[in-house]
């Protein structure tokens, strides 16, 4: 038998609003979101000043919505060149940004009954 112990178990406070430097730790390409049957990047970013502390964000790879990706991409430091100049490799590009530094705009919102943080806009990290 597995015994676990809970006592010691501490949950994360939101972060305050504002502007952080955060790193690409993984993605995962979802062909089929199980919500809405569309296809989406999956991103998770490690906060740079707080140890352990992780973002996600979604970006759906619909034709009208795909622009918030392609600012992103742009934003972590993808080659401009390579993706905006029709068809590419998603997961070559993103390969290429992980570990790469991006400024998020982080703000907050209630999910059930909690405060959680999200990422309203990602900025370039060199000005």
């Amino acid at each position: 038998m597995t015994k676990v112990d809970f006592t010691d178990v501490q949950g994360f406070e939101a972060l305050p609003d504002g502007e952080y430097t955060i790193s690409l730790s993984k993605y995962e390409i979802i062909e089929e979101s199980k919500a809405s049957g569309k296809p989406f990047v999956k991103m998770e970013f490690e906060v740079n000043s707080h140890p352990g502390r992780l973002l996600w964000c979604n970006y759906s790879l619909q034709t009208t919505a795909k622009k918030y990706l392609l600012n992103a991409l742009i934003a972590m430091g993808a080659d401009v060149d390579k993706i905006s100049s029709g068809s590419f490799d998603i997961e070559e590009v993103l390969e290429e940004l992980v570990s790469s530094d991006v400024i998020a705009v982080v703000g907050t919102r209630e999910y059930q009954g909690e405060a959680r943080n999200e990422i309203i806009k990602l900025k370039t990290s060199w000005g």
